[in-house]
């Protein structure tokens, strides 16, 4: 027996391993380290979750244990639970998420403006957990990633991500079946997932640049459930395995650190707002939604304390993704996970936008200077300008009341605030009594004030307005420029959390000085008549004025304020005038007439020029007397109308004795319908330009105004009253109502051409006007007409010949019996032009002349017979 030769091959046994993982409830619990603890303690404030079951968040059920705890406290260590933290994960292997309860109005609207923000902590390890995700789905609070079997799937899902457990899985479009379903996320992903083998589920982060033994940690976003978020590796019997696009991903990040190493025991809390825009055009899927990471710190300062990690991304959000169906509500919350490795990760929500969506600001004006708006980093402010910091608040939409608004103010430095009394205002949309804030609300430069009412749909907006006076610092006695640092503000409500900042600005001294004097301060006039506040200025160092560089500020009895430039006058010159020209030629008014009611008015003027150098106020006093309204009738007394009019028109005259100037609207006509005691109260209906001294026009009433509601005749009595209590003597007018009516319209006499002596039968021709016309309100009609024999105006003689009329067609008939001329069956209110209908001249009623008639003049009578049905 030959023996076979193997030559150079090894034989290798073959060894089978069979894996068993056995899941059960053994668990390994991590005690939460120092710091861990203490920034939990120290989380910055947001909204109640407390009753989360029952209230506007709801902990996910998705069949598995859900590592989201609501409140986490340590009743051992005597810690207070809090009701505005959810902690998503602080051990091994665990799967967590959080959902805004739709049910109890907690979702984002996609039809309306909406923003949320929330504060993310990501643990104190050096070797983090997976990280967690913000989630915007259409599905339900049990939207989990799932294996292929349904069971939930923690680790670099982070709980919202496919799951690639299964090596045989070939499909990207099936894998993402795996993930939440309808949804877009933005990952927060603090561990390196970087495994190339099947099965591991751990490869999701190979594709992506940067990533370093420091430098795990990165964001970014995607749609789950479609398979384009997925990239394929590997094939046949080796299995697959997947990574993700990761979109507008930013690495390098610190999420669990706020310094440059790893361990370095100091982990923060970061800030995150999201910004939705609907969709610009109709029937498009396209929204914005716009995130900003690390936008402020916990103490309120603006940005990051770790330098470069504060930005933005703007995503053109695909709502088709999210399969609505007409449905415009997203839920919104958090999922999280870990595998080998662990971290403490928490949220805190800070607002719920379709419960409250609304936004603050604060704006600074110097009130001294015509309350120009003072921009960061502005200049120009002087010492001893009136300062206003406007703290504005404003609901936009939303389920809920915005209740329980209180505004933490760090004053503004450099200021002089009052001591006692009256320190700032609240004022409302609806232009209520303002709502006074008392000095004794601050405390340690820091004013905390609470608002009397809710802001909500029927009223949206609050300002709180907070007076101070510039002061300027001084060196050696002298002015020097003093900056005003930026302050915070912290504004909340019960379901809503905002930060502003005011600007910074420089109070600069003052080198020169504007000095106003006044002309004639003294000034008498009639409601209307031209005046003029006349004065002059000049610099106390001798500048050279240019009132092209001059800004006029009026005051009208402490309440009123204009402000307005140059008035056209010499330089060094004022001349202000109720109104003045622009520079597009337009007639601009700087204190309507309406100011000026009878009576002595104070008006106070200072000027400032285009360095912001502002002069002290000078004073006028103006005495308005005034003089009665004259109403008049202008023309005819008797007025005929119909009922199907509906209105009466009144023509009238209306002046103060053709001298004093007025406006239409500050008059109010006045009606009595005698023998009723029915009186009426109307605007006038003057449509002339104002101001006028005198103005003809037609006053309508309504017959319903009036309780005219059938035909007769009424005696009306007017009189007119304006803004300063004075009443004209009364006009009296004849009004008579007809309800049905069709008239004629014809002259007293027609006549006919000369025609010769014939031995023939003619037809004498149409001379001079023949007007002939049926005017009707809601009526027909039916004309008809009767002509007499012609006799001679020099005897008893008869023309041998008669009227005749000869219609469009050429059809001709006798007058000597009635003849039809014209009709109209429908019931209209028209006026008909009879004889401007007839063809041509050989049309029409004409003169039917026999042969050899006897010379002469002949005259006869036409009938008119004008009826109607009604």
């Amino acid at each position: 027996m030959k023996k076979r030769n193997l030559g150079s091959y090894t034989v290798m046994p073959i060894i089978l391993f069979t894996l068993f993982i056995f899941f059960g409830n053994v668990h390994i619990v991590h005690a939460e380290n120092g710091a861990d603890q203490t920034n939990r303690l120290n989380a910055p404030a947001g909204l109640s979750l407390e009753q989360v079951d029952d209230g506007y968040f709801t902990v996910g059920d998705f069949g598995a244990t859900n590592s989201a705890t609501v409140n986490p406290s340590d009743v051992s260590k005597g810690e207070i639970s809090r009701p505005d933290e959810v902690r998503l994960t602080n051990d091994n292997n665990q799967l967590s998420s959080i959902w805004s309860n739709v049910d109890n109005g907690n979702y984002l609207d996609i039809t309306h403006k909406q923003k949320m923000s929330m504060w993310l902590y990501f643990g104190n390890k050096g070797s983090s957990g997976d990280g967690m995700a913000l989630v915007l789905q259409n599905g339900g609070i049990d939207a989990i990633s799932r294996k292929n079997d349904g069971t939930p799937s923690p680790g670099e899902t982070l709980g919202v991500w496919a799951s690639d457990s299964n090596g045989a899985q070939s499909s990207r479009d099936e894998l993402a079946k795996t993930a939440i379903q309808n949804s877009w996320a933005l990952e927060f992903d603090t561990f390196k997932n970087v495994t190339k083998t099947p099965v591991l589920a751990s490869g999701f982060d190979v594709d992506l640049n940067g990533l370093s033994s420091y430098s795990d940690e990165h964001i970014a976003w995607n749609y789950p459930a479609e398979g384009s978020t997925y990239n394929q590796y590997g094939s046949g019997p080796n299995g697959y395995y997947y990574s993700m696009n990761h979109e507008d991903a930013r690495e390098k990040l610190h999420l669990t650190t706020n310094n440059y190493k790893v361990n370095s025991g100091q982990a923060i809390w970061h800030h995150l707002t999201v910004e939705y825009t609907p969709p610009v055009t109709k029937g498009s899927n396209l929204a914005t939604l716009k995130y900003t990471f690390n936008d402020k710190n916990p103490d309120g300062s603006q940005g990051s304390n770790i330098p470069d990690e504060e930005f933005s991304k703007t995503v053109q959000l695909d709502l088709s993704k999210f399969h609505l169906n007409g449905n415009t509500k997203l839920r919104y919350g958090f999922t999280g996970s870990t595998g080998t490795v662990f971290a403490e990760n928490m949220a805190v929500f800070e607002t719920m936008p379709s419960l409250v969506e609304a936004e603050s600001n604060v704006v600074v004006n110097d009130a001294t200077q015509g309350n120009r708006e003072i921009a960061d980093g502005g200049k120009n402010v002087h010492d001893g300008d009136k300062m206003n910091f406007n703290y504005n608040v404003t609901y936009d939409s939303g389920e809920k009341d915005l209740a329980d608004i209180k505004a933490t103010i760090s004053l503004p430095g450099h200021m002089t605030y009052a001591s006692s009394g009256q320190v700032g205002t609240v004022s409302y949309a609806d232009g209520s009594k303002s709502e006074p804030i008392d000095a004794s609300e601050i405390k340690d430069g820091v004013l905390t004030h609470t608002l009397a009412r809710s802001l909500n749909n029927g009223l949206n907006t609050a300002q709180i307005q907070l007076n101070g006076v510039a002061k300027i610092d001084q060196s050696n006695g002298a002015d020097v420029s003093t900056k005003v640092a930026s302050t915070h503000t912290d504004i909340t409500g019960n379901l809503y959390s905002d930060d502003v900042y005011t600007p910074s600005f420089t109070i600069d001294p003052v080198t020169t000085h504007l000095t106003l004097s006044a002309i004639n301060p003294t000034i008498s006039v009639y409601p209307g008549d031209k005046f003029f506040l006349n004065g002059q200025y000049s610099y106390d160092d001798g500048t050279a004025v240019d009132n092209t560089k001059m800004h006029y500020y009026v005051n009208v009895d402490g309440t009123h304020d204009y402000s307005f430039g140059d008035t056209d006058s010499f330089d060094g010159y004022f001349s202000i005038y109720g109104q003045h020209k622009d520079d597009n030629g337009n007639l601009v008014s700087n204190f309507p007439q309406d100011d000026f009611s009878k009576g002595k008015h104070t008006i106070t003027v200072y000027a400032m020029d285009d360095n912001y150098i502002v002069s002290k106020p000078v004073t006028y006093t103006v005495d308005v007397q005034t003089p009665k309204p004259v109403l008049s009738v202008d023309g005819d007394s008797e007025i005929n109308t119909t009922l199907s009019a509906g209105n009466i028109n009144l023509p009238v005259n209306l002046t103060y004795d053709d001298k004093y100037g007025f406006d239409s609207s500050d008059v109010t006509w006045h009606t009595k319908v005698q023998g009723t005691g029915v009186e009426a109260t109307t605007a006038l209906t003057d449509g002339s330009a104002n101001p006028k001294t005198s103005s003809k026009f037609v006053q309508t009433l309504r017959d319903s105004d009036l309780k005219i509601d059938k035909a007769g005749k009424y005696t009306l009595t007017a009189y007119v009253t304006d803004k300063n209590g004075q009443s004209s003597e009364s006009i009296t007018f004849t009004v008579i109502v007809r309800d049905k009516t069709a008239s004629l319209t014809y002259r007293n006499s027609y006549s006919f051409g000369a025609v010769n002596a014939s031995d023939e039968t003619v037809y004498d021709r149409r001379s001079g006007d023949w007007t002939l016309g049926v005017n009707t309100t809601e009526s027909d009609w039916s004309l008809s007409a009767t002509a007499s024999d012609l006799k001679s105006n020099e005897g008893s003689a008869t023309l041998n010949g008669n009227l005749e009329y000869i219609d469009n067609d050429g059809n001709s008939q006798s007058m000597k019996t009635k003849t039809f001329l014209g009709e109209d069956k429908n019931v209209t209110s028209d006026k008909k032009d009879i004889s401007g209908s007839w063809k041509d001249e050989s049309h029409g009623i004409l003169l039917k002349v026999m042969p050899n008639p006897v010379a002469g003049g002949y005259t006869g009578t036409i009938s008119w017979d004008l009826t109607n049905s009604l």
